[in-house]
């Protein structure tokens, strides 16, 4: 009688017509992504156990990645996708594969929602803070794979203005939620995501949730230098470097070594269609906050050699908080800097076309001062660039060490 009881008062505890998936575990974030040799990773972030998930009518559980921690109440979840799978789904949920052949690469970079000291961007206002519109015109396009170049976590300190009240802050799940996987979404779902680690990332900022979600390399204490490493989807190879600690300003000591070898590993590939991704670009155009031009980054530029011999078609960063397309006299690959995902934007550089940058000159290039996000055509070897409301601002062509641009209403 006693234990009839019992049962009879815990049954009054659950709420009356609540289905059982009510009561599992939520999953709070659930994605593919582009993993170290070309494999497809499923990833999942949820406040309890693991969750299953359907592969072509398979049930399979993930695997834990990361256990909950201090600042880190939830629980970090991942498998490798089978290749050739068709269906994947986590709780009726379709998670995207990637295609047979890769056609559109969206890229955005510089995405969280500064909130820094005594700098306050006004997060809760759509206008200043643009990254999940941006997310949104991103998944309407519906591209074969979304690339980040890094920086999604900015949240760093307290906020004290109206802007951004109620903001979390600190390297935890709120923030990483609030500044990258809520916002984020519908891209996610719309593509698989190939991952950047900017400087916002590096062990003094965020480095703790980017190695929880985003590390392709497996769960370990975070490192100021990740080896660099070769991906790919279809027939295009992403060589992805770890660029977060690269001082910009002056060459590194005891940081050019380590992307030496990166480079020397970049040059080992067999010949095939290759982009270099690197958050920090080799050789972008930034400026002070009176206009001075200043050429970037010095410590990439000491360690890769030679530059017109780098067997890239192009450079693809974020880092500088503008959209640039540069092209060089010496002919080496053009750098294309995609920093305008939805953090304060960058000054503008007084001048661009000259300007002296690791032994050669600037022949030809595009700086734009705007929200938005490009879309690679590989078929065509074109470059859409959108502005924060999908309204397409420039078409560029980019060859064999060229990137040329025009205004879309030309």
């Amino acid at each position: 009688m006693r234990l009839r009881a019992l049962l009879a008062a815990a049954l009054l505890l659950v709420p009356a017509g609540v289905p059982a998936s009510a009561q599992r575990p939520a999953v709070l974030a659930a994605w593919t992504q582009l993993g170290l040799h070309g494999e497809l990773l499923a990833r999942a972030v949820t406040s309890g156990d693991c969750p299953q998930l359907t592969v072509d009518g398979r049930s399979v559980r993930l695997r834990l990645r990361a256990a909950p921690a201090p600042n880190f109440a939830v629980r970090s979840c991942e498998m490798v996708i089978p290749r050739g799978a068709k269906v994947v789904a986590l709780r009726g949920r379709r998670l995207p594969v990637l295609a047979a052949r890769l056609r559109t690469v969206a890229v955005l970079g510089d995405t969280g929602c500064r909130i820094e000291l005594i700098f306050f961007q006004a997060c809760n206002d759509a206008r200043k803070w643009p990254f999940p519109g941006i997310a949104k015109l991103i998944a309407q396009q519906r591209p074969d794979l979304v690339i980040h170049v890094g920086d999604y976590y900015y949240r760093e300190t307290a906020c004290l203005v109206p802007g951004c009240a109620g903001s979390p802050h600190g390297d935890n799940w709120p923030v990483w939620s609030a500044d990258f996987f809520a916002p984020a979404a519908p891209m996610l779902a719309a593509a698989p995501l190939l991952a950047v680690r900017g400087n916002h990332e590096d062990c003094e900022r965020g480095g703790a949730g980017w190695d929880r979600f985003l590390d392709v390399y497996a769960y370990a204490a975070c490192s100021d230098h990740e080896r660099a490493y070769a991906t790919s989807a279809s027939d295009l190879r992403f060589f992805v470097m770890d660029s977060s600690k690269a001082l910009d300003a002056r060459p590194s000591r005891s940081e050019t070594p380590a992307f030496g070898a990166d480079f020397a590993a970049l040059r080992s590939l067999p010949a095939a269609p290759t982009w270099l991704l690197t958050h920090r670009p080799l050789w972008g155009i930034d400026a002070t906050l009176t206009g001075l031009t200043l050429s970037i980054n010095r410590t990439l530029e000491a360690a890769e050699g030679n530059a017109r011999a780098l067997p890239v078609e192009l450079v693809l960063s974020g880092h500088i908080h503008l959209f640039e397309a540069l092209s060089f006299a010496d002919r080496r690959p053009p750098q294309i800097v995609v920093g305008t995902g939805g953090d304060t934007l960058s000054n503008l550089p007084g001048h661009v076309i000259g300007q002296p940058i690791d032994g050669t000159r600037v022949s030809r290039g595009v700086v734009r001062h705007a929200f938005g996000f490009a879309v690679f055509h590989l078929d065509t070897r074109t470059i859409d660039i959108y502005d924060r409301v999908g309204s397409k601002a420039y078409i560029c062509r980019y060859g064999p060490g060229q990137v040329s641009c025009r205004e879309a209403t030309d």
